[in-house]
């Protein structure tokens, strides 16, 4: 999958931290409207752009668009879902069979066969290693995983959000598009 780059300008509405060196921001742009965005080790001491990413400064921005972040800020805020262990009862062992692979938004991620609930979904094995590249920030793994498995995941991804955060959000829609 290519990067589509485009260039926009605009004010910095708001800034949050991301892990240790990064930070996501949330710009009021020119021709696109809000966008938020992943400054890539803004934090650091050698940065020449942190001063230059604080609300209220106008800013230049290159940004290129196709990846959500989401899971990664769902992990930063504490809500990551549980990929290597049951999230239910903590359990390692994971059904690895085609098909057993059992995935509950509402449990909190993968489950084992005993904790499974109802209406839990079976994703591929392909569409739970892109959740987890995802959650390591492994966008060369993310990028070069098949469109069918990340409308699966994009899909998953929007309905674990939505659950957790105990409401819909209009804007999801667009993300399937950048």
């Amino acid at each position: 999958m290519g990067f589509v780059y485009y260039r926009d300008d605009g004010i910095v509405l708001r800034t949050q931290d991301l892990g240790e060196a990064d930070r996501i921001i949330t710009v009021l742009t020119r021709r696109n409207g809000r966008v938020r965005a992943v400054g890539k080790g803004v934090r650091r001491t050698k940065s020449r752009f942190g001063a230059r990413l604080e609300p209220f400064t106008h800013v230049d921005l290159l940004l290129y668009a196709g990846r959500s972040f989401l899971l990664r800020s769902l992990a930063v805020a504490g809500y990551a879902p549980a990929l290597d262990e049951c999230a239910v009862c903590g359990s390692p062992d994971l059904p690895a069979a085609k098909g057993s692979r059992v995935f509950a938004i509402a449990a909190g991620g993968l489950t084992c066969r005993s904790c499974r609930p109802a209406g839990a979904v079976t994703p591929s094995a392909h569409t739970v290693a892109l959740m987890g590249a995802l959650l390591r920030g492994d966008w060369a793994q993310a990028d070069s995983a098949e469109r069918r498995h990340q409308v699966e995941c994009s899909g998953l991804v929007a309905a674990y959000l939505q659950w957790h955060l105990e409401h819909s959000i209009r804007s999801l829609r667009h993300v399937e598009h950048a």
